[in-house]
């Protein structure tokens, strides 16, 4: 099991390494910087919540509810979510909280 979550954790960082494929204050944008919903082949860009959902599939089955329980124990977010932390944090920032809930596996 942590072997899986550490698989997609990892997918979802690698989809947002480029600071050009993330985004805040929607689940993802299209290349004209419109907000779409995820997952969409039409989105270039995610954020953190809209990575988890494009690595997991359209039929939002997967681990979505794990990878949201780990991400929201990482001492980094200071008691809000995953979700306030992407907007409202660097891309750097949202990149070390994936970093470190890799490294607590």
């Amino acid at each position: 099991m942590a072997d899986d979550l550490r698989a997609d954790l990892q997918a979802i960082r690698d989809l947002l390494a480029d600071p050009q494929r993330w985004t805040q204050h929607y689940c993802g944008r299209t290349i004209e910087g419109t907000p779409i919903t995820v997952p969409a082949r039409e989105a270039v860009c995610f954020c953190l919540m809209g990575a988890i959902y494009q690595t997991q599939g359209s039929d939002f089955g997967g681990n979505i509810n794990e990878i949201e329980d780990h991400l929201n124990a990482s001492p980094l977010l200071n008691g809000v979510s995953y979700v306030r932390f992407n907007d409202t944090h660097t891309h750097a920032e949202v990149l070390a909280l994936l970093d470190e809930r890799i490294a607590a596996l």
